[in-house]
């Protein structure tokens, strides 16, 4: 299944609230396996540093950053707070 260029974008800003998906060095979006800028063109989220095996399809870039935020949610659900304020 493909995402569109468009959809990918609107998905993106709309649930991570971000603003610049698309700029080769403005973008918010990182890379997933080195941690570099990436951007969203076409039918692909690529990584600055221009190497192929970083490049997602806008589906599983979709699907990887969504699961990366809900497990960093549910890490902090079962982190236990500690207030040390006098």
């Amino acid at each position: 299944m493909a995402v569109s260029a468009t959809d990918c974008q609107t998905f993106l800003k709309s649930s991570f609230g971000l603003k610049n998906v698309t700029s080769t060095t403005l973008s918010e979006l990182r890379c997933l396996t080195c941690g570099k800028i990436a951007y969203q063109s076409g039918s692909y989220v690529y990584c600055k540093s221009n190497i192929t095996a970083h490049r997602k399809t806008n589906l599983d870039y979709a699907i990887a950053i969504t699961k990366n935020k809900a497990d960093l949610v549910k890490a902090l659900e079962n982190y236990t707070f500690t207030d040390t304020a006098m």
